[in-house]
């Protein structure tokens, strides 16, 4: 059943399986852009997290 609901939410396979910080009242204490930050990245596909992750530690290096 909980496929069919991301199939049919168009989310990834295992989506609902994770924790969504929109909804975690210990992550409403974090600024802002970090949360925002942390949204992008539970929305994103195992590659794209990867990817964005690399791109980040390119920022800072």
């Amino acid at each position: 059943m909980v496929r069919r609901c991301e199939k049919f939410y168009q989310k990834p396979t295992g989506w609902m399986d994770e924790q969504h910080i929109e909804h975690d009242p210990v992550c409403q204490a974090f600024p802002a852009q970090l949360r925002e930050l942390m949204e992008i990245y539970s929305d994103l596909d195992e590659m794209r997290r990867i990817e964005l992750l690399n791109q980040a530690r390119r920022l800072i290096s």
